[in-house]
């Protein structure tokens, strides 16, 4: 699926905040109540994990190298009553220091918050990592 510059455009011009965590309670919300499976709906949202994920590594992240690699993901727990936004960043602030990956991020976030299942998830980072 690929999304026309002009689309991408407004989308980062809808979901000009801030990226922060959101939790929320699924049995509450009647727009996830319809027939439609979740990873269909997740689906349809991959413009939009993507552009998070970039903007999470351009609000969050923190690299000796400027390498910044940003994440964001859509997890349920197993009986689908809650889910949550993610975000997360590498976080390497200094050469030596302990690698902290974006998607370690997310899992760290996952598990802190008791949810099973990670539906959707996206990763950004430059092309290129500076190693030959």
């Amino acid at each position: 699926m690929f999304v026309a510059a002009g689309d991408n455009t407004v989308l980062q011009q809808r979901y000009a905040v801030p990226t922060r965590d959101v939790d929320f309670d699924l049995t509450l919300n009647t727009s996830f109540r319809i027939n439609v499976p979740t990873e269909v709906i997740v689906y349809q949202q991959i413009p939009r994990f993507i552009d998070l994920a970039r903007r999470s590594a351009e609000e969050r992240a923190v690299s000796y190298r400027d390498f910044k690699v940003g994440a964001s993901a859509f997890a349920v727990t197993d009986d689908g009553s809650r889910g949550a936004y993610l975000f997360g960043a590498n976080n390497t602030p200094y050469q030596g220091a302990p690698k902290d990956c974006a998607e370690m991020d997310i899992l760290k976030k996952v598990d802190e918050r008791g949810l099973d299942w990670i539906v959707g998830l996206a990763i950004f980072g430059p092309p290129d990592s500076g190693y030959r």
